[in-house]
């Protein structure tokens, strides 16, 4: 596992559940990762939106059920418009 890792990144396809877990997709013109932002950390009242620029903290580790990599974020905050979005 990865862990401490800084992104900055664009969001995409942000979708906040009643659990009060966020998924999406943090990307920029290089490369994409699928992302989750558990409740217990995303509490903090900042909530991104597609297309934001956003600098997430946090760790790298194997989703075992689909076989691929995803990032859990711990602390996100924002970073301005992506450049995709623009």
């Amino acid at each position: 596992m990865l862990r401490g890792v800084t992104l900055v990144a664009e969001v995409s396809g942000y979708k906040k559940y009643p659990s009060g877990h966020a998924y999406f997709t943090l990307k920029d013109e290089r490369a994409a990762i699928g992302s989750v932002w558990f409740a217990q950390y995303a509490s903090s009242g900042f909530r991104p939106e597609n297309g934001q620029l956003v600098e997430a903290v946090g760790s790298v580790s194997l989703y075992p059920k689909e076989g691929r990599y995803q990032f859990y974020v711990r602390a996100m905050r924002p970073a301005g418009l992506g450049a995709l979005y623009l």
